[in-house]
């Protein structure tokens, strides 16, 4: 193989994708994550190479070339000239590194800070620099110490959903975050008869009323853990004992939710500050 440094342009990209033979059917969501990284001067330089033979077939890169096109910048690329596609059959074989490989950081943490950015349409596809920039937030350390002080366990107090719940009603400023913690601590390690009424009805309706679908659905405001789990964060001080979920409510709580995450992204992005602030 011959490894070089090139700057590509929209034009070449263009050159060289009309001679794309081999490659995978083109994901337009990749595509568009790539050329947002670009426009943002996001995108580094490494060793993974646009990858051409000596005849000049590409056989590894459409979706970086497809991007600098959309973005309409000018990218610098190693590119790595080989001899045939033969080498095309051992590309990607490696289990791809996560966000939370790649940070160093835990991955419950990773994947609730993806789960809360998948809510606003711009970050639906989350970047790793997406994910490093919400970790520096308020929202980022929230999380944190919920793992450190409440440690939720279990098959519902311990999934993703309910600790983003808890970490963003505090957030918008619906719950106190000493009362959040100490009544989530609580359903986590204390008898049934230690639990918040609120809560208490949530377990008993998860029980009674299995719903995988719901409970699974990936989009946070689908998810009836973070729906059911927020209402009860939001009513702690409240007299209720059971839930009572309208439709209206998860649309209630969508705007101050996405104008949070968007305000914290923006402020770190451009003008880093402390998480105390943000």
């Amino acid at each position: 193989m011959k490894f070089t440094t090139m700057k590509i342009s929209p034009k070449m990209a263009e050159t060289l994708l009309k001679t794309n033979n081999n490659n995978r059917a083109k994901s337009t969501v990749v595509i568009k994550n790539y050329a947002r990284e670009m426009k943002l001067g996001r995108w580094s330089l490494t060793a993974e190479p646009i990858m051409v033979t000596e005849s000049g077939e590409l056989i590894n890169g459409q979706h970086r070339l497809e991007a600098v096109i959309v973005s309409g910048m000018h990218i610098d690329f190693t590119v790595a000239t080989v001899p045939d596609t033969s080498t095309f059959r051992v590309l990607d074989m490696g289990r791809k590194r996560s966000h939370a490989d790649i940070l160093g950081i835990p991955r419950s943490i990773a994947n609730s800070l993806n789960t809360i950015l998948r809510t606003v349409p711009e970050f639906k596809q989350p970047s790793t620099y997406d994910t490093s920039t919400l970790e520096q937030s308020y929202i980022g350390s929230l999380l944190y110490e919920i793992d450190d002080y409440v440690k939720p366990k279990g098959r519902l107090w311990g999934k993703t959903q309910i600790k983003v719940a808890c970490a963003l009603s505090i957030i918008i400023d619906r719950c106190e975050k000493d009362r959040a913690f100490d009544t989530y601590r609580k359903v986590c390690h204390m008898p049934m008869s230690w639990w918040h009424p609120l809560l208490l009805d949530f377990y008993r309706y998860v029980a009674e009323h299995p719903n995988p679908r719901i409970m699974s659905n990936e989009y946070l405001y689908s998810n009836e853990y973070f729906s059911r789990g927020f209402y009860c964060f939001q009513n702690l001080n409240t007299s209720r004992k059971q839930v009572v979920l309208r439709k209206s409510f998860v649309e209630s709580i969508k705007p101050e939710i996405t104008e949070a995450i968007r305000f914290r992204m923006t402020a770190l992005g451009s003008n880093p500050q402390t998480q105390a602030e943000l």
